[in-house]
């Protein structure tokens, strides 16, 4: 059994893309959908996983498992469905740019 075959959920991935107001100049922001039925798995962290030194380690709530793509987690968000989720960092599966874990965080529509 292969990673790619545990991949049963299709995501898509949005990235910020902030436009400005016309009348202000101010800066709003906005997010463009970067790719879309990206095949992935999310699966919950328990509590014990959560037992980690690093912050963003503690604060998600989620790890979502998909094919390897270049993701800066400051900009990046998920949509599974009608559920909403903030990257709070990424990790490489085993050093050969296949595969990506990104760690959640589930958030309501506001981020």
């Amino acid at each position: 059994m292969t990673l790619r075959s545990l991949l049963n959920t299709a995501c898509d991935i949005q990235t910020a893309r902030p436009s400005e107001d016309a009348e202000t100049g101010q800066l709003l922001p906005g997010w463009e959908t970067a790719a879309q039925n990206v095949p992935c798995r999310l699966r919950w962290r328990s509590e014990a996983e959560r037992q980690t030194g690093r912050e963003q380690y503690i604060l998600s709530d989620y790890v979502l498992y998909i094919l390897y793509r270049e993701l800066d987690p400051a900009r990046t968000r998920v949509v599974i469905g009608p559920r909403l989720f903030k990257a709070l960092d990424r990790a490489d599966m085993g050093g050969a740019l296949r595969y990506l874990a990104v760690y959640l965080q589930e958030i309501d529509g506001g981020y």
